[in-house]
């Protein structure tokens, strides 16, 4: 399965790197100091989110009565 979210790049204004949020998951920010580096970060840093919401919903069902 492939998941799909929309980024928001901000270049730095002190030097040649990038900010990037995925506004569609709350707190998902990363930076590269490259606009290639800050892409795989970016990617990076959704994966771990999403796969951190997983983890923790099925820990939740685990312990649900």
């Amino acid at each position: 399965m492939t998941l799909t979210y929309p980024a928001i790049f901000y270049s730095w204004d002190d030097g040649p790197g990038y900010t990037v949020e995925v506004p569609d998951l709350p707190g998902c920010v990363s930076e590269g100091n490259s606009l290639a580096e800050a892409i795989l970060m970016g990617t990076d840093a959704a994966a771990g989110w999403v796969l951190t919401e997983l983890e923790d919903a099925r820990k939740r069902l685990r312990q649900a009565p």
